[in-house]
């Protein structure tokens, strides 16, 4: 299952190699490219009028947005450029049936055959996610319900919340447990929440999806829409419990630390000490529990929500979440959602760039060794580190003839200058994939 919601993991893998373009074309381009580039101006637009297009909208003309795209900018184009050398990559180890099994070239190669593999795919239709949707079905508590998303979190699937290891609040060198809310389908709290036509739209919209989501897996018109009416309101009232984006801007409303027992305290109709024990963390510690009202929520939505909308609520995340790799059918319900309804794209991305995005996202620093492996050599990092620590150097030199600062904040500004770390295109150790198995 893929999630599309808080995960429990709290550290996003490295997309190393698309980093990695981005200095290397700028490295290799700063010989012939210009500071400002006057074609891209749009002359015709006057800068006293709309100075935005008047600098950029020569390029926006020669630029359209693509098709499958929401959005175009010139790092879209760096991106576009690393995918075409990926592509390349991975067709490569895809079609080499000599690699060593174990070996990251032949877990990237077959990786990306899987993805590409649109008649195996379409012949499995949802089977690859039946067994969870069967494990929901025979839920007989709401009990066994949050039973069952521990387990998921455990395996790195975030419902309802999240939870996963973010810098103490108040300490900046250690990590605690931090717990988010989460569990929405739509992206906000206020799309559920708000009264305008827009709103109303994309509501309607959704409800759509996901009553054709379980007709997809074999439910009548008449059931689907029933889970689908079940599903809006179970997570409205997570909406309703949901911080505002302005809230969740201010860390001090997000700090709220606590040990194990005022969690309890916090929402006691949810089995704590079941879930840390399934997650791997029996002893926690301190935690940080960013939203109170919203884990009490929770606690108190195991009485006002159905067993049936808790098992409509699971089932529908597992098959919206997995249907990217699922077959076609799958895949276009989501997309004429997400991607037009939502993101205003007119087209759904060509599968190459899908199972690139796929395989960047489960073996990312994978593909980052060998991408620089081919296309940003040692070299080049090295010429990068040592402009980046000359400028550092200049910089010193430059607070130190400041007439408008004191020795004393001079000493706090050089200190903070020689605490910055400086990482140029790929980490100096790479993930180790060895225990995975594709």
């Amino acid at each position: 299952m893929k999630n599309y919601f808080l995960s429990i993991s709290a550290s996003a893998i490295l997309l190393g190699s698309i980093f990695v373009t981005n200095i290397y074309s700028i490295e290799t381009n700063m010989s012939s490219n210009k500071a400002i580039e006057t074609k891209n101006f749009d002359k015709d637009v006057k800068i006293s009028e709309d100075f935005f297009r008047h600098v950029n909208g020569g390029w926006m003309k020669a630029n359209p947005i693509p098709a499958e795209k929401s959005r175009f900018g010139s790092f879209d184009a760096l991106q576009d450029n690393a995918q075409n050398h990926i592509k390349g990559i991975l067709e490569e180890m895809s079609k080499n049936t000599n690699s060593k099994k174990g070996s990251i070239e032949q877990k990237l190669g077959d990786f990306y055959f899987a993805a590409m593999d649109e008649s195996t795919i379409e012949k499995l239709g949802f089977t690859p996610i039946k067994k969870y949707l069967n494990e929901i079905k025979t839920l007989k508590s709401v009990n066994d319900a949050w039973k069952l998303i521990a387990k998921y979190h455990s395996e790195g699937d975030g419902f309802v919340f999240g939870l996963g290891p973010e810098q103490d609040p108040d300490n900046g060198k250690k990590y605690i447990a931090t717990a988010y809310q989460g569990g929405l389908g739509l992206p906000d709290r206020d799309y559920y929440l708000k009264d305008d036509e827009r709103s109303k739209t994309l509501r309607t919209e959704y409800i759509k999806m996901i009553t054709k989501f379980f007709v997809l897996t074999g439910e009548n018109e008449t059931i689907a829409s029933s889970k689908a009416k079940n599903v809006i309101n179970f997570e409205t009232e997570l909406a309703q419990n949901s911080k505002t984006k302005l809230e969740m801007r201010d860390p001090q409303t997000m700090k709220n630390k606590m040990d194990v027992a005022a969690l309890k305290a916090l929402s006691p109709e949810l089995d704590w000490t079941y879930y840390f024990n399934t997650i791997g963390f029996p002893n926690p510690g301190t935690l940080n529990i960013t939203s109170p009202k919203f884990i009490t929520a929770v606690g108190l939505m195991t009485k006002s929500q159905s067993l049936d909308a808790w098992k409509d609520y699971l089932a529908f995340h597992v098959i919206s979440g997995s249907a990217p790799s699922l077959s076609s059918n799958f895949v276009n319900t989501r997309f004429d959602f997400y991607g037009k309804v939502i993101s205003g794209q007119k087209e759904m991305k060509p599968r190459w760039k899908r199972a690139i995005d796929m395989s960047n996202a489960s073996l990312g620093e994978a593909i980052g060794k060998i991408y620089v492996g081919k296309y940003f050599p040692s070299a080049a990092k090295t010429r990068m580190v040592e402009l980046v620590n000359n400028l550092k150097v200049s910089l010193d030199e430059r607070i130190g003839l400041l007439d408008w600062m004191s020795d004393a904040t001079k000493k706090q500004a050089k200190d903070k200058l020689a605490t910055i770390k400086v990482k140029i295109g790929y980490p100096e150790k790479f993930l180790d994939y060895a225990t995975v198995e594709i």
